[in-house]
Order: C-alpha cells, then structure tokens, then sequence
C-alpha cells in the first residue's frame, strides 16, 4: 500500500513546530531555509504551521520536493527543498507501523516531524480492566505482541501539550491553541462512516497546539 503524505497532511499531524524566537520583540519568529526570520503572531501568539509554510511558498521563498519511505516504500510526502530529511517506516510490532518524518531546515532554525514511534497506543480504561487489576497509567500486553497504556481520553490540545513536556521541553509554557473544528468534523465524517460498517464508534480530535519553551517557539 502507498500512501501519499501531501505537505498539508504531514503538517497536521506534527506534534510540534520548534523554531528560534527574536528576543526584544513581542512576537514569535521562525525561520525559512534562506536564514530569514518571519514575525508569526502578536502577543507570542503563533498562526498554524501549514499556514506559516503556505505563505512562504506562495511568496516564492520555498519550493517543495517527493520525499520516499526509505525503509518499505510505504508513503510519500513532499517537503521543503534543501531541509535535512529522515525517517521511514518503523514498526514497534510487525502488525504496528509508525510512518516517521524528521525535517530540518538548513540551519536548524524550523524542526518538523510526523509520528513517534514512542506514543503508545491507549486503551480506555473499564469496569473489566478494573475488575482485573489494572490501573490507569499501567501498561499491558495487546493481543498483537505490543503494549497498551491504559489512559482516559483526552483531547487533542491536552494530549499535545502532554507529549510536549514528556518528548520535547519540560518547561514548557504558555500554551494556547484548541481543536481545529472544520478538520475534526471532516475527519469523523469520514472515518466515523467506515467505523460504522464495521460495527464500531470512533471520534478524532485535531487541534492545534502553541507554547514557548526558552526562547523557542512551538
């Protein structure tokens, strides 16, 4: 199977936009391939990566190339010419595959990245799981020969803002950002739809999440 990664899709899944900040001015900075700094937000207050990406493509600043699953040819994504790219396919479990994207830009300024072969996959817990001993925060072995963290559900924003202090920068602060309705509405139309025929719920957050960590951005 081959899966097509569009720039758009990959950037809607990064947990995080980690870019240098100007120090003395009131919003933050990222910046582009060439070196140059971009103001993107007021008050510290960051737009969304795709559109701060969007922008300068379409001031001709940056141009995009096919980036191939190097490991099982699995998915293709196209990403900003001349950044450092790594990643591929990673399977935690031979049934569990991770589609993993490292990209930085020439001078380490902006990092992207889709998927973390780390998250592990959470299973609600229940009065069954509770009758059999397990507690919330424990993991237990799936059927498939990995692990499940028992966890209650949570958000997207809250979720990102966890993984962001557990992966990225502890000290992590100021955090603003929430679910992105429009994507969270497409995505359980589509995916709710197949969830359906097959007997099953599902729901999907998107959100977006912005925080400072040091004089960086995310």
């Amino acid at each position: 199977m081959r899966l097509e990664t569009t720039a758009k899709f990959c950037l809607l899944l990064l947990a995080a936009v980690c870019a240098s900040s100007c120090k003395g001015q009131a919003g933050g900075y990222w910046q582009d391939p060439n070196g140059g700094y971009h103001g993107v937000g007021q008050n510290g207050a960051a737009p969304g990566a795709l559109a701060k990406m969007q922008q300068v493509q379409q001031a001709g600043q940056m141009s995009f190339v096919e980036w191939q699953d190097p490991a099982e040819a699995a998915f293709f994504a196209q990403l900003p010419q001349g950044w450092q790219i790594s990643g591929g396919t990673q399977r935690t479990t031979r049934i569990e595959p991770h589609y993993v994207i490292r990209a930085k830009s020439p001078r380490g300024g902006v990092q992207l990245f889709m998927d973390d072969p780390r998250i592990a996959i959470r299973q609600v817990p229940s009065m069954m799981t509770m009758r059999m001993g397990m507690r919330e925060g424990q993991a237990i072995p799936s059927a498939w020969g990995g692990r499940l963290l028992l966890e209650r559900y949570q958000p997207a924003p809250q979720a990102a803002e966890q993984y962001v202090r557990q992966a990225w920068c502890p000290n992590a602060s100021d955090f603003q950002g929430g679910i992105v309705t429009g994507q969270t509405q497409d995505l359980n139309q589509q995916f709710g739809a197949i969830a359906q025929t097959e007997g099953k719920q599902i729901h999907i957050d998107v959100g977006e999440l912005h925080y400072h960590c040091g004089d960086r951005i995310g």
